[in-house]
């Protein structure tokens, strides 16, 4: 979940509705986009029923209350065809979901009567049409393809973009960008190049594109809920990258610590929210 979107006015409104602290709400959340862009990349999230959506999601509660509580706070629609879908999931999927769709020659699914712009298509159909178009995208997909892929889209990246020695220049192949967008914003700084060196060296090393990008996923929400993002305990990604492969560590946050009364401890603005809205108090959220 981007930065904007941890205090946004939509997921405290998620988090109200079911009574739940907010980084309770966002673990919930990015549960569930890691689900879709797994299990439905289209963004056709009504494929599965309310309990399978509320247990991807690690809600034990009860499911409709669940899904009634995203459709309100406007994180996913009603659909006549697909029953529900991630609203602009086209905008907000992980880029390696755009790239995997765009590949397929599929799109994604959005509300009745809205216009598909060319630019889904545009960027990633250019950089690999030669990639794998079988549509499969369960995480169990077979890894033989994957290796042809990278190795293929760096033959791509390494023409005019390398110098004599080897160096990358300016530019990294869209893969790599793509994960260095997604990964965990730093203190006290995060060089680029040497991410880009251990990444590639993953890769010559038959590791799994799609791994890593999962694997960052994983971590930047485990970096949000903890709330280490943004601080220098966030792992350098040359680190994240290497030859220990933390990208394949599960980044399961710790549940949040119960107080007296049994709920979540809360931060001094998240209790000033509750209790207003326990008051029917408006309160903004900036």
């Amino acid at each position: 979940m981007k930065l904007d979107g941890l205090d946004h006015p939509k997921t405290l409104d998620f988090a109200a509705r079911l009574d739940i602290s907010l980084p309770q709400a966002i673990g919930h959340l990015e549960l569930l986009w890691a689900f879709v862009a797994q299990k439905t990349p289209h963004g056709n999230v009504g494929k599965w029923a309310d309990g399978a959506i509320a247990r991807a999601s690690h809600w034990t509660g009860e499911p409709t209350a669940f899904v009634t509580a995203l459709c309100e706070a406007g994180f996913i629609e009603e659909h006549d065809e697909y029953r529900l879908i991630v609203h602009d999931w086209h905008e907000h999927a992980p880029r390696w979901v755009a790239s995997k769709l765009s590949r397929a020659g599929q799109d994604f699914c959005r509300p009745a009567g809205s216009e598909i712009p060319q630019k889904d298509h545009e960027d990633d159909s250019s950089e690999e049409s030669s990639g794998d178009s079988s549509g499969d995208y369960s995480p169990d997909s077979s890894a033989e393809s994957k290796p042809s892929l990278a190795k293929s889209s760096q033959a791509k990246s390494s023409q005019g973009k390398l110098s004599g020695s080897g160096e990358p220049k300016d530019e990294y192949p869209p893969e790599f960008e793509w994960l260095w967008a997604d990964y965990p914003k730093r203190a006290g700084g995060n060089p680029k190049k040497p991410a880009f060196k251990a990444w590639r060296a993953r890769i010559k090393a038959g590791a799994d594109p799609q791994a890593i990008a999962s694997g960052v996923a994983r971590y930047a929400r485990f970096c949000a809920i903890t709330g280490k993002l943004g601080t220098e305990y966030v792992k350098q990604a040359s680190t994240f990258f290497g030859p220990d492969e933390h990208y394949l560590n599960d980044w399961t946050p710790p549940p949040p610590k119960a107080v007296g009364n049994g709920r979540p401890t809360e931060t001094p603005r998240e209790r000033a929210i509750r209790m207003a809205g326990e008051r029917g108090i408006p309160h903004d959220p900036k």
